[in-house]
């Protein structure tokens, strides 16, 4: 989930935002385009669960490769590495921050 204190939004709120800048109207369109099924799709708009490392960089993909949804980049919720490694464990997470580190030096700088 989003941290307090920052203005970063809410996951569903995101999602909901890719989706209406994107014209995609159901969670079935947006699912397709990010790689995961309609029910994780539901799970997220819901506030249920945060997307795992692999689908939340799927999300950041499609939302930067897209023109209709670039600006929204710079929206992104900034939610804990733990909760979208959790149940791997430390070495999972070290892992994951080398990865997600390389894949946040690809993005340019707003």
């Amino acid at each position: 989930m989003a941290k307090k204190g920052t203005a970063a939004i809410s996951v569903p709120e995101f999602i909901k935002r890719i989706m209406d800048a994107a014209g995609l109207k159901t969670q079935d369109d947006f699912a397709a385009k990010v790689g995961v099924s309609q029910a994780t799709v539901s799970k997220w708009v819901r506030g249920v669960q945060d997307p795992r490392l692999q689908q939340w960089s799927g999300v950041l993909e499609y939302v930067r490769g897209n023109p209709k949804t670039a600006h929204l980049r710079t929206m992104a919720p900034d939610f804990s590495l733990d909760a979208m490694v959790d149940p791997y464990g430390p070495e999972a997470h070290a892992k994951a921050r080398i990865v997600l580190d390389a894949f946040l030096k690809t993005l340019p700088k707003p």
